[in-house]
């Protein structure tokens, strides 16, 4: 039987600590992204990626201050009976579909926007 002793390497927890801040600051960043845009460019992409800054910041508040909620699984996850279905759609789902919003608004604006204004 072989004994492996794992000893932490400054690679891994530097990616680890890069993750970590990410995980944590990346929904703000995003939301300041979003409000930039938007004040400076008044448009339909920009309100919407607006819209997706709030969701993911909104998801991210949610995780800092409600500790965990509860699902059911119907072939897909669903609030349980007794859980508010709006914080659990905050906590659960906002995330991902607002930085999926955001980066369809902001991948058309590039791609077929910019490149008729030239």
């Amino acid at each position: 039987m072989e004994d492996h002793v794992y000893s932490p390497t400054t690679f891994w927890q530097l990616f680890g600590g890069i993750n970590d801040f990410t995980t944590w600051f990346m929904p703000f960043f995003l939301f300041a992204a979003s409000l930039v845009w938007f004040y400076r460019e008044r448009s339909i992409l920009s309100g919407l990626s607006l819209f997706a800054g709030i969701l993911v910041t909104a998801s991210r508040v949610a995780h800092i201050l409600i500790p965990s909620v509860h699902s059911i699984a119907l072939g897909h996850s669903e609030p349980t009976i007794e859980q508010n279905p709006i914080i659990w759609f905050l906590y659960v789902q906002a995330l991902n579909i607002g930085s999926f919003i955001f980066v369809v608004c902001v991948g058309y604006h590039f791609a077929f926007i910019q490149t008729h204004n030239k």
